[in-house]
């Protein structure tokens, strides 16, 4: 269960929130996270791992297979797919993202994929027609993520893949061991202002916004694998994911320590078959991931 209750945003001014979140990407053109080169910020790396993990986990059915994103904004994982000639729709209600995520398929020269402006707890869609529906940085910011996870399964054809890469909240202390072995000296500083925050009663665990704050959950692996166990699925695992945890403030230091590891990382664990590349320890993780199979008739 969560560690400590929080309180949510009304409905329209966390759509609000995502709607000026796309829209300033956008204006900047700071929303673009696909790369056909060599990744090189550690979000860039992420998000190819993320896609890589979907379609390994996949196996032989991912190049002729239906997705679903959900929750999709600028659809850095279906633009992924789409460079794999696939069939993917995207659902969210930010029209916002989907004007971000025209541009950058535009700017690749990529096929667009379907584009449905709906609810996640309730899209509409044909049942059973997709062969994955999955989400990046989506069921956190439910305080009940079951109608999500229940949409997902009913969209889902049987024997198909549940892919949900969750990212709670977690205080920063949590990757206090990465610090201490690449930036002592930044990670003693954190810890100190960590502990400061701590005394006077404080404790961030939103999303900040000119509006409120947009709710992030703490939910253990364990609450979502004991909800995803009341649902019609199957062979349920929520694994502690992502490892890659940002060391530096600086560009500079992160491009030439950090993201040599990480890449180094990365290229080791696929050479090795070792997916998901981003499984990792328990207090290495910066995220869940959850996945499962819909049961079969």
């Amino acid at each position: 269960m969560r560690n400590q209750p929080t309180e949510q945003l009304p409905y329209s001014e966390q759509l609000r929130y995502w709607d000026d979140l796309w829209v300033k990407l956008h204006k900047g053109r700071g929303g673009m996270l696909y790369t056909t080169g060599e990744p090189r910020s550690i979000y860039q790396l992420e998000q190819r791992c993320y896609f890589e993990d979907l379609w390994n986990l996949l196996g032989p059915r991912a190049a002729k297979a239906r997705y679903l994103e959900l929750g999709a904004g600028r659809g850095t994982t279906a633009m992924y797919l789409s460079s794999r000639g696939c069939d993917v729709t995207m659902v969210d209600l930010s029209e916002s993202g989907f004007k971000l995520a025209k541009a950058n398929f535009a700017r690749q020269g990529l096929k667009e994929p379907s584009f449905v402006v709906a609810d996640a707890t309730n899209t509409g869609l044909a049942a059973e027609s997709w062969d994955s529906v999955y989400s990046i940085g989506l069921l956190e910011h439910f305080d009940d993520p079951v109608p999500i996870l229940s949409e997902s399964l009913r969209l889902l054809r049987p024997g198909g893949l549940l892919f949900h890469v969750i990212v709670p909240s977690m205080p920063s202390s949590h990757s206090l061991l990465s610090q201490l072995i690449f930036n002592p000296f930044g990670a003693l500083l954190g810890a100190s202002k960590q502990a400061l925050q701590v005394s006077l009663g404080r404790r961030q665990i939103s999303l900040t916004t000119d509006a409120g704050d947009v709710l992030r959950t703490d939910y253990s692996r364990q609450q979502y694998l004991d909800w995803m166990n009341s649902l019609p699925a199957r062979d349920v695992t929520c694994l502690p994911y992502n490892a890659f945890h940002r060391i530096y403030a600086s560009a500079k230091l992160e491009s030439r320590i950090t993201m040599r590891l990480y890449r180094w990382h990365h290229t080791l664990k696929k050479a090795l078959r070792m997916y998901p590349l981003l499984k990792t320890f328990s207090w290495m993780a910066r995220c869940y991931l959850l996945i499962s199979t819909k049961d079969q008739r």
